[in-house]
Order: structure tokens, then C-alpha cells, then sequence
């Protein structure tokens, strides 16, 4: 539901009784805070719109997605896919491994420290492994049979590329949209605050203008 502001509270009238500075500080306080909540319901309105239309484009994605598999291994066959899957797994874990790879080397010299330098290493030795396992298994399968699965790879791999980085669009969006969420929260709170002070003020101001006045003096 959309947010909206509250109207101002109203204000006691300044009279000769009435703590005057006390209700101008208040009345200014009160416009601000309005503007302020008015500007945050609008930010949070806009927040909740992009975070919709992102779940909505991620399942999108999703579909699409799903829909371009299928499409591909129907048209691989499901025995030619089987038979390459190794190889493309072995690429892919390979791949992994060297951006973490690489993440250690920035850290290493971002630190210069044994335990970044010993991550670093053990990480390229790895890669190595992994790279000539991957080797293996992709002369292990037939030029025809790879050539054939990889429309489906590709598009798996697509498919991942596409959803993580929607997803992590949708969870920038959720973050904001609490920022928002919790402003808009805050800043209610605080004109809820004022309001007290106002009612304050005007049972102040009211018993003061009802007071009896002492008296002057006898009479003549």
C-alpha cells in the first residue's frame, strides 16, 4: 500500500496568554517534518515500484530461461548433453577457481601476509589441476558431440550469468527499499512526538487563558 503523510496538527492561536515562542518553534517543526515525511512516502513508493518490476523481470529471466534449455537439449538429445556434461563442469569449476585465484593475488598484495601469500599459492596449484582435468575431459568427448551440446551450455551458462545479476538488483532494491522504509517510520514517529508537545502546549495556553486574575485591591 502506497505511504502517504498525515495533515499538520493543529496549532493552538498566539494570544496574550499563549507561550507564543513555544508554538512558532513547534508550527516550524511541524512543516519540516511534513516535508520530510512527504519527500520519504515518495522515496519508499519509488522503492516498492522498482522492487516489483525487479521480481517481476527476474522471473522473467527465469522463464526465458528455462524455456532456451529445454529448447537446446531437445535439440542436443539428451545422451549427447550426458556425455559432455563432465567436460563442461570440469570448464566451469576451473573458471571458479580461477577468480578466486585472483581475488587471493589482489589480497596478497593488498597485504603481503603469510596467510594471504600460502591461500594464493594453494589456490594456483589447484587451478593448475583443474585445468589439466578439464583438458582431459574435453579430449576425452567427440568434436561432433561437443559441438552439438554446446548451445545448451552456453545457454545454461547464460541463464546463470542473467539470474545472479538480477538477483543481486532485486537485493539492492530490498535494501533500499528498508532504508526507505525505516526513514519514513522515523520520521512519523517524530511528528507523532510533536503532536504530544502540541497538545502540550494547548492545554497550557487554555488554562492559562481561563485563570481567574488576582485581585487588585479592596473596594472603595
Amino acid at each position: 500500500m502506497p505511504a502517504s503523510a498525515p495533515t499538520s496538527p493543529a496549532l493552538p492561536s498566539p494570544s496574550l496568554h499563549s507561550p507564543t515562542p513555544s508554538v512558532s518553534s513547534l508550527s516550524s517543526r511541524v512543516s519540516a517534518e511534513l516535508e520530510r515525511l512527504n519527500l520519504s512516502a515518495q522515496q519508499l513508493n519509488s522503492a516498492e515500484t522498482d522492487l516489483t518490476e525487479a521480481r517481476a523481470e527476474f522471473r522473467r529471466r527465469q522463464s526465458a530461461g528455462l524455456e532456451a534449455m529445454t529448447a537446446a537439449r531437445v535439440a542436443a538429445g539428451p545422451s549427447c548433453i550426458e556425455a559432455a556434461r563432465p567436460a563442461y563442469e570440469a570448464r566451469r569449476r576451473c573458471q571458479l577457481t580461477q577468480l578466486e585465484a585472483r581475488a587471493a593475488a589482489a589480497r596478497f598484495l593488498r597485504q603481503a601476509s603469510p596467510t594471504s601469500s600460502a591461500e594464493h599459492q594453494r589456490l594456483a596449484r589447484r587451478c593448475h589441476e583443474l585445468e589439466a582435468a578439464a583438458a582431459r575431459l574435453e579430449r576425452s568427448v567427440r568434436a561432433s558431440v561437443a559441438r552439438r551440446a554446446k548451445p545448451y551450455f552456453d545457454a545454461c551458462e547464460r541463464q546463470r550469468r542473467l539470474l545472479e545479476e538480477q538477483k543481486a538488483r532485486v537485493d539492492t532494491l530490498e535494501e533500499k527499499r528498508r532504508i526507505c522504509k525505516r526513514v519514513y517510520q522515523e520520521t512519523m514517529a517524530a511528528l507523532e512526538a510533536i503532536s504530544e508537545e502540541v497538545h502540550s502546549v494547548r492545554k497550557t495556553a487554555a488554562a492559562a487563558a481561563t485563570a481567574t486574575p488576582p485581585a487588585e485591591g479592596g473596594n472603595s
